[in-house]
């Protein structure tokens, strides 16, 4: 019967790994698209930027 219980605790132990393995990749991959998905949302509002008019970026520097 220990036998069993010892088997049963390895088992549940394994399990637990496993899953929290899983969780620690799911962790980075969430990470990793978060970050392109960040540097994708900020070149569009860089391109709209760039392409908007004069007027709506606000007063125009002086050359120096």
């Amino acid at each position: 019967m220990a036998n069993k219980s010892n088997n049963e605790e390895e088992i549940a132990t394994y399990i637990e790994a496993y899953y929290e393995e899983l969780a620690n990749e799911e962790e980075i991959y969430l990470e990793e698209i978060e970050e392109e998905l960040r540097a994708y949302l900020l070149s569009l509002v860089t391109d709209s930027f760039r392409s908007a008019p004069m007027d709506l970026r606000g007063p125009a520097k002086a050359n120096s």
